[in-house]
């Protein structure tokens, strides 16, 4: 993360990608740079504002990090597409930057004695900054003192060391999950421990875990002094106040989790304070009490139609077509909920169908509440419906005769 200047951001989102902060470093030598029309933004306009650092590491964005000029050449590409169309990453789990099942609740790291006089300091805002991602999502930062004595990036009995390192421009910087061991260390500078930094320590380490847990910047609103780009995929709508603003890119808060932060994170990680869905089973049918999470469809008994319940949180219809050579899916109806967080759909024993986040804020809903006992079917002829018990169609899709 930059003191402060014009940076490139993306947004709340996996796998990340992003630019931006001082002065252009030297060419690496077989690694030649060229200018690649159609982009908004050349390669040597972006190299002016990546920072190398004392240990010959490229920051850019502030607090994201390259390791040579090659990287450096891929985060252009990404971030800035030719002809300003937008990058999406593929709609699936796997493209997501997360930790897997087997690591995400002992996410281990140790502290150098490097920091010397600022190092409670530093135990202290850890402890403050990893609570605060564990208190929604399911997530679990551990410190473990008994490796600080070997606190360094060859230390494979941790996850992450935390270090410390001199500058006068970037305060700290992390990597996303899939980094090598070798390269994944969360640097804390100097800098970050000076007054009027506009961060106290445990909310820039807020961030920096932020990073570490795979999320990029947040996107900045319209007449923002920083550079819209793309490359990751958005999971809440856009927030002033995400942990994962820079202020003078119009971020409100430097100091806790917002909302969509603790909603973004239980997207991707699963929540400790809502109940998943209990899944329906058998087909065409969704009772009350019943409900599909991330990723679950509910089949027409004939197995041309399912309603899924996405990964980007959508509710969407498809419609099957079986050829010799395979079959094809096309989405004819969905809740238009995409990209909010939507962590599971529920049919309420209340009659309402209803699409919560996993801190339990619905965001979408058909309004049929008052009628208990109703239930959902996805039917033969493509249309979706939620019937009272003595069978009175009280919403649907309107997608029948397909």
């Amino acid at each position: 993360m930059k003191k402060s200047r014009t940076l490139v951001r993306a947004a709340l989102a996996m796998s990340i990608v992003c630019g931006g902060c001082d002065a252009a470093p030297d060419e690496a030598a077989g690694e030649p740079v060229t200018t690649t029309a159609g982009r908004t933004v050349t390669f040597e306009e972006f190299l002016g504002t990546v920072h190398q650092e004392a240990d010959g590491v490229y920051v850019y964005d502030g607090d994201m990090s390259a390791y040579s000029i090659g990287e450096l050449r891929q985060a252009w590409e990404r971030m800035y597409p030719p002809n300003g169309a937008l990058t999406a990453f593929p709609y699936n789990a796997y493209a997501d930057d997360v930790w897997p099942d087997n690591k995400k609740l002992n996410i281990t790291y140790c502290i150098s004695n490097n920091f010397n006089n600022n190092k409670q300091a530093v135990i202290n805002a850890m402890s403050v900054a990893g609570a605060a991602w564990a208190a929604k999502a399911l997530v679990n930062f551990v410190y473990v003192p008994s490796q600080d004595a070997n606190c360094t990036s060859a230390n494979t009995n941790v996850e992450f060391d935390v270090n410390y390192a001199t500058s006068t421009t970037t305060l700290a910087r992390a990597l996303p999950p899939s980094t090598p061991r070798e390269l994944r260390t969360l640097t804390i500078y100097s800098v970050a421990f000076n007054p009027g930094t506009g961060w106290p320590l445990s909310g820039l380490l807020m961030h920096e875990l932020g990073h570490a847990l795979g999320f990029s910047h947040e996107f900045s609103q319209a007449g923002s002094s920083c550079t819209e780009s793309g490359g990751g995929r958005p999971i809440t709508p856009y927030d002033s106040g995400s942990i994962m603003m820079y202020p003078h890119c119009g971020g409100t808060n430097t100091s806790a989790l917002s909302q969509s932060d603790m909603e973004g994170a239980t997207q991707q990680y699963g929540s400790r304070v809502w109940t998943n869905a209990v899944s329906p089973g058998g087909c065409g049918h969704l009772p009350a009490g019943k409900g599909l999470d991330r990723g679950q469809t509910l089949w027409s008994c004939d197995s041309r139609f399912y309603l899924q319940h996405a990964l980007d949180g959508n509710l969407r219809l498809y419609k099957v077509t079986y050829s010799p050579t395979g079959s094809s899916h096309t989405a004819i109806w969905s809740s238009g909920t995409a990209n909010q967080a939507g962590y599971g759909t529920y049919m309420q024993t209340d009659g309402n169908l209803v699409i919560y986040t996993g801190l339990g804020r619905y965001i979408w809903h058909t309004n049929t509440y008052g009628n208990p006992g109703s239930s959902l079917a996805v039917q033969n002829d493509g249309n979706v419906v939620i019937y009272s018990p003595s069978g009175q169609p009280l919403w649907s899709t309107g997608t029948g005769g397909q």
